[in-house]
């Protein structure tokens, strides 16, 4: 049976949820282009970051879906794409967490995600 995807709405912040294939879609203006630094990560993991509710990133995990985010201010390839494993191994073991108007946030390094949804690598 064919179901059509949702809007969901978590923490305040909407996203499009497809059970039948498996798919979060988050939308976001722009990465953190200093997140890195900020929250002192390692040299392989750059420094920019994509920053994404905890309560969405709860729910990838619980799922067991992909997440895609789109980044609305990155001319050409807007799309990046990572697993619910590999985002639970970040958030167990990369400084992810960073307030925004007194909400804590995961920031995840950008090398992390990949432009294509199966590529297990990282962003390319």
């Amino acid at each position: 049976m064919f179901s059509s995807p949702q809007i969901l709405k978590l923490e305040g912040q909407e996203f499009i949820f497809n059970a039948e294939s498996g798919v979060a879609v988050l939308e976001i203006t722009q990465p953190f282009m200093k997140a890195g630094k900020i929250l002192d990560w390692n040299d392989s993991l750059g420094v920019p970051g994509l920053g994404i509710n905890k309560a969405i990133c709860k729910f990838v995990e619980q799922k067991k879906i992909k997440l895609l985010v789109r980044v609305l201010s990155n001319p050409g390839n807007k799309e990046y794409w990572i697993n619910y494993d590999k985002l639970r191994s970040c958030i167990k073991t990369v400084n992810t967490e960073y307030s925004v108007s007194g909400k804590f946030i995961h920031v995840i390094p950008w090398r992390l995600f990949s432009s294509k949804p199966n590529f297990s690598g990282g962003y390319s």
